[in-house]
């Protein structure tokens, strides 16, 4: 079942927010970055690549740094939660950013309520800086996906 999921922010308790379907229906976005990656210590360098071309793209500063949060929480979790091989793609239009994390894990994408744990609030995160977040199964695994907006200013 998707669920279109709100830009309510994170505030208290968050309930279960399961991810949606993504909102371009399979059109064909102008592809900005792309990379592979297997490994914690390949984070750092896949967001500096994805970051510079953003930057080239002309997107503003804001924009930029959260979509670099974003796709590393994205990348984390699917290093955390699935299985290899993983690939990242930052894709945008005249007014989105989408970040997508493929993998081949099974599973849901959800927010999950605060816990009294070390870790787990990255889809909270994502939940409360993109404009809309997903995942959507395929063959071999799954996509995870975040929208930035072309203008957002924190």
């Amino acid at each position: 079942m998707a669920l279109t999921l709100a830009r309510n922010g994170y505030r208290g308790e968050v309930p279960r927010v399961e991810a949606s379907a993504r909102p371009y229906n399979g059109r064909k976005l102008p592809l900005v970055y792309e990379s592979g990656f297997a490994q914690p210590a390949d984070l750092g360098p896949m967001r500096a690549g994805a970051i510079a071309a953003l930057e080239e793209q002309g997107r503003t500063r804001d924009h930029v740094r959260v979509v670099g949060l974003l796709l590393s929480e994205l990348a984390t979790n699917a290093l955390m939660h699935a299985s290899s091989p993983y690939l990242l793609t930052v894709e945008m239009d005249k007014h989105e950013t989408f970040v997508e994390v493929m993998d081949a894990g099974g599973g849901d994408a959800f927010a999950r309520a605060p816990a009294y744990v070390d870790g787990g609030y990255g889809l909270n995160l994502v939940n409360a800086l993109a404009s809309s977040w997903g995942a959507a199964p395929h063959a071999n695994g799954k996509t995870v996906w975040a929208a930035v907006g072309r203008d957002l200013a924190l």
